[in-house]
C-alpha cells in the first residue's frame, strides 16, 4: 500500500522492537525475509538491545544458533548481515 511506502518504525533503544517478528527494517518482519535462521536462533523472543552491545561506538551483532551453519545457511546468514 501507498501508506506503508511513506512511514516507518523508529527502533529508539530497541526494547521495545522485537527483533525477528516486528516490521523495522523493510516491508517484512526478518522472521518472514530469513525464515530459516528465525528456525535456528536461540533469541527467537527477543528484542533487538538484546541482540548485540555497543562497542568502541559502533553495534556489534550477538547472534545465538541452536547449531553450526550448512554451508548453504551461511549465504543466508551474510545476507542478514548486509
Amino acid at each position: 500500500m501507498w501508506f506503508d511506502a511513506y512511514i516507518s518504525r523508529v527502533v529508539g533503544d530497541g526494547r521495545n522492537i522485537s527483533f525477528w517478528k516486528d516490521v523495522w527494517v523493510g516491508k517484512d518482519t526478518l522472521k518472514a525475509k530469513f525464515s530459516r535462521l528465525f528456525l535456528l536462533s536461540e533469541q527467537q523472543e527477543a528484542k533487538v538491545i538484546d541482540m548485540g552491545f555497543w562497542e568502541e561506538g559502533e553495534w556489534s551483532w550477538n547472534f545465538r544458533w541452536r547449531r553450526k551453519f550448512f554451508v548453504w545457511e551461511n549465504d543466508i546468514f551474510n545476507t542478514l548481515q548486509g
